[in-house]
C-alpha cells in the first residue's frame, strides 16, 4: 500500500509541476509569491509537500508510524522520477533531431 501511495505522491507532484490544466493557477501563484514560484520549480521540495499530504491521509486511515518518514521518501522519489522524465525528454529531442537529419538523405 505504501508503494501505491508513494506513486500517487509522484503523480501529484507531476500534475502540480507540469500539468497543463494548472498552468493558469500556477502562473498566478508564482507571480504573487516568490516562495511558491520556487516551490513549483523544485521537484524535491514539491515532492516533500506532496508526500506530507499523502502521508497524513495514509496515517489517518492506517495508523502506521512509517508515515513519519513518508515525506522524505517521496521527496527523493519525486526528484528521481522528475530527473528521469527530464532525461527521457532530452533523449527524445536528440533522437528527433537525428531522425529529421537522416530522413531527407534516405528519400
Amino acid at each position: 500500500m505504501i508503494i501505491l501511495e508513494a506513486t500517487a505522491s509522484v503523480g501529484l507532484m507531476w500534475i502540480l509541476k507540469h500539468g497543463s490544466i494548472l498552468n493558469k493557477p500556477r502562473s498566478f501563484l508564482s507571480k504573487h509569491s516568490l516562495l511558491l514560484k520556487e516551490l513549483f520549480s523544485c521537484s524535491l521540495c514539491l515532492g516533500f509537500w506532496c508526500g506530507l499530504i499523502v502521508g497524513f491521509c495514509g496515517f489517518y486511515f492506517n495508523k502506521s508510524y512509517y508515515y513519519i518518514y513518508f515525506p522524505f521518501v517521496c521527496s527523493a522519489l519525486c526528484w528521481l522520477a522528475d530527473s528521469l522524465l527530464d532525461l527521457i525528454q532530452v533523449l527524445a529531442n536528440y533522437l528527433d533531431k537525428k531522425i529529421d537529419f537522416y530522413i531527407p538523405a534516405v528519400l
